[in-house]
């Protein structure tokens, strides 16, 4: 004690204030918010909804992006800051739209191809319809002439892009030299339509080689599907060789080079599940020099990257693109599968370069209250990602190597009709060697650097491209690649 007393003064530090951010939880959503800066425990009014959404209403906002959080009103008087900061997500309910009733569609007349029964129709339907329609869904409910209908029931494919449509079927029954056909056409914005069509049938393929037809549901017997005992995914909806309205993006080489490289035992593993970081390394590879060269970078904001890790330049510069992102946690997660709807995520930011595909021309019938619907709906749009037989999209599922060849051989228009495409001398896989399975031909254009030429096949009103190998060139040695890379920069 001090000679007459002391008084001792407490010493304060002030806290570090913590950041509240609002996320529109939406790609479709537009408006601004504020970041709010204020220390931990700290109570204060939230500011009003700044975000709107066409076709949506919002109803508050929650600590979790899917809603299985905290949950907050608009405007609420006696939020408290958390210790960390906070992100609050927009929360939306989809707006009921009222129906308005569609017209009955006239017939009208359409070519088919009797040996295989496939067809379009696009035009001719989009012109009859309301100029405002949205198209969600066309069914075929029959096919026939007097002599009877033939049942459609299995093998009906029905193919959106836009107001497009194509379809395959097959079925017991035969038909003379013309036919009806009748379709059902759902829409989000009318009640349903029915559509009539006079068939008049052409084609004659007994000589398949010479015919200048192109089957849309062309499976040949034997053919690897789910159900057959075959230790496979279960593929996309049937794929055709048309080539897809939209060009390549811009950013992606035109040269067809292997980008996938397989494995040190002689594998390509086309049914395991690929990874994050697998995904961005293989849109990494196939990016234009000059791109890729502007937006080097081997620096990133993620918690679980870094400079030593093997895909670090590959998330690195995609990210800086904009073209794959991380969590709202911080992290990556490169070696986390990628699950379909985070696949579609990043194909739709693709797609903004493109054109602008209909968000509502391919929905499907588990994706209607998904964090990615939207990107979902743009991605399968455009043609580049597609859904199931059964109308699912499977959305939480994991994405097969395959599947993503498949997406990405779309994406770039590299799609070989059949074996003969091929080349002789091209590269194997001990993994890939059934050449019935659904995945083949996309394997081996993923992992083949090639020159190619372009055939095109004519039917009335719709014609099919695809490509024929030329000659092999070398592969790309991409490990020795980025130490070049990384080195001149």
């Amino acid at each position: 004690m001090l000679p007459g007393g002391v008084t001792l003064y407490a010493q304060w530090v002030e806290d570090d204030k913590q950041v509240l951010t609002f996320n529109k939880n939406s790609v479709d959503a537009t408006g601004s918010m504020p970041t709010i800066d204020k220390h931990p425990g700290e109570v204060f009014d939230l500011p009003s909804n700044g975000f709107t959404r066409p076709n949506y209403t919002f109803v508050g906002w929650n600590t979790s992006a899917d809603g299985s959080g905290d949950s907050y009103s608009d405007g609420q008087t006696d939020f408290t800051m958390l210790p960390g900061g906070v992100t609050l997500y927009a929360q939306w309910t989809k707006d009921e739209v009222t129906k308005a009733p569609a017209p009955i569609l006239i017939p009208v007349t359409h070519y088919h191809d009797v040996s295989k029964l496939t067809g379009t129709f696009g035009e001719d339907v989009s012109a009859m319809l309301p100029p405002d329609a949205v198209i969600l869904k066309i069914t075929m409910t029959s096919f026939g002439d007097d002599n009877g209908i033939i049942d459609t029931t299995s093998g009906s494919a029905i193919k959106i892009a836009g107001n497009n449509v194509s379809y395959g079927l097959s079925g017991a029954g035969s038909v003379g030299d013309s036919a009806k056909a009748s379709f059902n056409i759902e829409m989000a914005n009318y009640e349903d339509a029915t559509l009539l069509l006079n068939v008049v049938l052409t084609g004659n393929n007994d000589d398949e080689d010479e015919g200048d037809w192109v089957s849309v549901d062309d499976d040949e017997p034997g053919d690897d599907e789910p159900g057959d005992d075959q230790p496979t995914a279960e593929p996309e909806a049937t794929e055709s060789v048309e080539e897809t309205s939209y060009p390549v993006p811009s950013i992606f080489t035109r040269d067809h080079i292997a980008y996938v490289t397989g494995y040190p035992d002689g594998s390509v593993r086309p049914l395991a599940n690929i990874t994050r970081a697998e995904v961005s390394t293989i849109f990494f590879r196939l990016l234009i020099d000059q791109v890729r060269a502007d937006n080097w970078t081997q620096q990133n904001d993620y918690s679980d990257v870094t400079l030593s890790d093997w895909y670090n330049n590959a998330v690195s510069v995609m990210s800086k693109l904009n073209k794959v992102l991380g969590y709202p946690t911080g992290e990556f997660k490169a070696d986390t599968p990628i699950t379909r709807a985070e696949l579609a995520a990043i194909v739709s930011r693709f797609a903004e370069e493109v054109g602008e595909a209909s968000t509502a021309a391919k929905l499907f019938n588990d994706t209607a209250t998904h964090w990615g619907e939207n990107q979902i709906a743009k991605a399968a749009g455009i043609g580049w990602l597609k859904g199931y037989p059964d109308g699912s999209f499977k959305p939480d599922q994991y994405t097969t190597r395959a599947e993503f060849i498949t997406v990405v051989n779309r994406i770039l228009h590299r799609e070989p009709e059949n074996l003969a495409a091929l080349h002789a001398a091209m590269n194997t896989w001990s993994d890939n060697m059934n050449q019935h399975a659904w995945y083949y031909l996309a394997i081996q254009e993923a992992s083949n650097s090639h020159n190619h030429k372009t055939v095109e096949k004519l039917v009335p009103n719709f014609g099919f491209k695809y490509e024929v190998w030329t000659q092999l060139t070398p592969n790309r040695d991409w490990t020795q690649l980025e130490k070049e890379w990384s080195s001149l920069h």
